[in-house]
Parts: C-alpha cells; sequence; structure tokens
C-alpha cells in the first residue's frame, strides 16, 4: 500500500472488527502466498496412516455385540436391527478431518453475566469493552477468562469476584478505546462505561462427554427437556475457547463466527478475482458431539476480500478505468458506494485511526466542505493541499475532480 492512504480489506460480509465486507466477483488470477508456488497445497501428513481411537472402537464393538443380542422384529414394519452389521465387505481406514477433544477429569466451566452502564448495543464497540474489562479488571486471570462478546463470559476456574473488588454491587470503569487508535490507549474523550459482573452457574464437562454423547441424558423425557440446553451451553463454551487463538493472533482476520483467514501480507494463500478483491484461503471450525467423544471439525475455505492498496487505485479498477481523467458518472457513483459500503480506510499519511466509508459522496474534493479548528469552513481539497508536506500540483491525488 503507498504511504499516501489507501483501504484495507475486510472478509465475509459485516466480517470482524470495527468494518469490513467482503463479496465475490469473476476474474481470473494465479495463486500466490504462502506455500508451493505451484498452486494451494493438501494437507499430506507422513508415516503411516492415523489409526481409529481405541476408546471409540471399544464402543463401538460393544454396541455391536449387543446388536447380534437382538431379536429379530415382531412385526415387519419394526426397524430391524442389523445384527450381521459389520460381518460383511472390507473395513477400510478413512482420514477425516475431525480432531478429538481432551478434557481434565472434572473440568468444570464457571458463566458470568455481564452488565453495561450505560447499555451499548452495537455488538463490536460491546464486545471490545468486555475486552478491555477482561484485561483490566480481571488481568490476574485474563488468559484463563472468554466472552461470547454479548453478555456472557466464561472461566476454566471459580472466579473469586469479592478479592477482585468485583461483587455485585460495584461498578468496574472501562475507558473506551480501539488497538488501532493513534497513538493507542484512552484519551481525554473517550467514552466511559460501568461494568458490571456477577456469577451465574456453573457447567461439569462431564454432561458432555459422559452423559449426552454416550446417550445417557434424559434430556427428551418429560420433565428432563432442560438437560438438552446443557450440552448446548457446553458446546457454545467450547467453540469460544477454541476461537480466542485465531482472535488473539494478529496475523488472522476474522469473518463472521468460527471463520479465519491469514492475510496475504502475512503468508497467506490468495488468488485474484479482479476488480478490486481477492480470494483468501482460510478454515472454518466448529465443536461438535460425535459418538463417544468431543470432536473439533476443521474445514478449509476461501473468501473473498478487499484488496490493500491505495484507495483511487481501488477505485480505478473498480470502474475499469482511469478516474482522474474525468469524474465520476451517477450510475458508477452508485455502484462504487454499494462497493464500498463498510470499508475501512487508512489515513497513513497521517497516522491516523482507520475510517469506515458510508457512502460516496455526490460532490468531488472541490466542492465538499468542512468546519476545520486550524482553517475554519475549508474544502476537503484545499484543506489536504495545506495539510500534506508533498507536492499536490505534482501528486496523482491533486484532482480536486476525484471523489
Amino acid at each position: 500500500m503507498s504511504s499516501r492512504g489507501g483501504y484495507q480489506g475486510g472478509g465475509g460480509r459485516g466480517g470482524g472488527g470495527r468494518g469490513g465486507s467482503g463479496r465475490g466477483g469473476g476474474g481470473r488470477g494465479g495463486c500466490r502466498g504462502g506455500g508451493d508456488q505451484g498452486g494451494f497445497q493438501i494437507f499430506r501428513p507422513t508415516g503411516a496412516p492415523t489409526q481409529p481411537d481405541p476408546c471409540a472402537t471399544k464402543i463401538e464393538e460393544d454396541i455391536l455385540t449387543q446388536v447380534k443380542e437382538f431379536p429379530a422384529p415382531i412385526h415387519k414394519s419394526d426397524f430391524p436391527p442389523r445384527r450381521g452389521f459389520g460381518t460383511a465387505g472390507e473395513k477400510t481406514f478413512v482420514r477425516a478431518n475431525y480432531f478429538p477433544l481432551m478434557f481434565k477429569t472434572g473440568q468444570r466451566y464457571y458463566r458470568y453475566q455481564i452488565k453495561l452502564t450505560p447499555d451499548e448495543e452495537k455488538r463490536s464497540t460491546r464486545r471490545r469493552i468486555v475486552d478491555l474489562f477482561i484485561e483490566e479488571g480481571l488481568r490476574e486471570f485474563s488468559n484463563e477468562v472468554v466472552t461470547d462478546g454479548g453478555n456472557l463470559c466464561f472461566a476454566a476456574q471459580e472466579l473469586p469476584l469479592e478479592k477482585l473488588g468485583l461483587d455485585e454491587s460495584k461498578k468496574f470503569l472501562v475507558k473506551l478505546w480501539w488497538q488501532d487508535d493513534v497513538p493507542p490507549g484512552p484519551h481525554p474523550k473517550s467514552k466511559e462505561f460501568g461494568v458490571q459482573i456477577r456469577a451465574h452457574g456453573s457447567l461439569s464437562a462431564s454432561d458432555l462427554t459422559e452423559k449426552f454423547i454416550m446417550g445417557q441424558s434424559r434430556h427428551r423425557e418429560p420433565g428432563h427437556e432442560g438437560e438438552g440446553d446443557i450440552s448446548k451451553d457446553l458446546i457454545q463454551i467450547l467453540n469460544i475457547v477454541l476461537n480466542r487463538g485465531p482472535e488473539m493472533n494478529a496475523r488472522t482476520a476474522g469473518a463472521g463466527k468460527n471463520k479465519f483467514f491469514q492475510l496475504p501480507s502475512n503468508g497467506g494463500i490468495a488468488a485474484d478475482l479482479g476488480g478490486g478483491l481477492e480470494a483468501i484461503q482460510g478454515f472454518y471450525k466448529s465443536v461438535r458431539p460425535s459418538f463417544g467423544r468431543v470432536l473439533c471439525n476443521i474445514n478449509v475455505i476461501a473468501s473473498p476480500f478487499y484488496k490493500d492498496m491505495p484507495m483511487i487505485d481501488a477505485i480505478g479498477l473498480f470502474c475499469g478505468r482511469n478516474i482522474t481523467n474525468q469524474p465520476l458518472r451517477d450510475m458508477e457513483r452508485k455502484r462504487l458506494s454499494s462497493f464500498l459500503r463498510r470499508v475501512r480506510v487508512t489515513l497513513r499519511h497521517l497516522g491516523s485511526k482507520p475510517w469506515v466509508i458510508g457512502q460516496v459522496s455526490h460532490q468531488n474534493a472541490d466542492e465538499a466542505t468542512f468546519t476545520s479548528n486550524e482553517y475554519g469552513q475549508i474544502s476537503v481539497h484545499q484543506y489536504f493541499k495545506k495539510m500534506l508536506v508533498f507536492d499536490t500540483q505534482n501528486s496523482r491525488y491533486s484532482n480536486p475532480e476525484t471523489p
């Protein structure tokens, strides 16, 4: 990206952080980024094939033994017990993209409710406030606490809230700031929120590993319907826990739930889609209860992203022409406004935080004016002509007709 500004892509519609979205598009282009220059790489493990899990195999064998002892159905409409299951055909080992999760004996997860004052409806802002609370108010336990980004936090051990001065009647004050603020950290105009936390019960991993997946849960019986919700809550917690690693990794970008991508600037694999877009390879994961165990499913995916480049180049690629020679036509402006909506723009020459695009103005840089603390009422073109250190007369950004 040029040092004089540009825009940063975001993946997936509404994906990750303070903006960014992505849409598909046609075009040609080879793969680039990490791995073999010949194209996308497929996981090819070395050595002998992985053998089936012995615990799961034993459970299967025990069930097959029981099935063989089932009596023949009395009525033809009854579902047959398949007493000959596994006695014919050839046994084949299949490698699947599932990985078993192991739990400590007696592992419990503690749930906590979060309340903000004033309340914040925007999910990304609420998530940032809760993250700051965990970093500052629960500093000693920050590596053991995760959040769903809404009203709940989860911890691998019971938190000593009274010892931390965080009982239900007290509010912990958090000043909102963002990681891409320049300089980083709270500033005098940062909005302040009060955060209250209270215990909201705990869940045992055994409710999932020893009851639900082994068929011992009674959640389908009258009076026990709520037991099925326990397994759903535990799966939610496990998904949040496994998301924490890639979410905290500066080399990855999130898009929606459970989807993560390594950007090309960090060695990720990408393919050009044309029109200022590129497809980036990533992965999707989810925790699922399975036969006798809890598994994490991981799939390779791809999603369209905006390319990281100067904004003027992105507009030119989208319009298919050099926009510095003549102003945008009305139809181009409408299409461009839709294309760039919610894209983050970084004014790198000013060292400012990213801004999110709302729409493309009908006014050009000479017509659009605003009130500046330094110069009063001034046009966008004149403001940057005064502010920037480079020669605007000889710059590719000097045309006041540019949107």
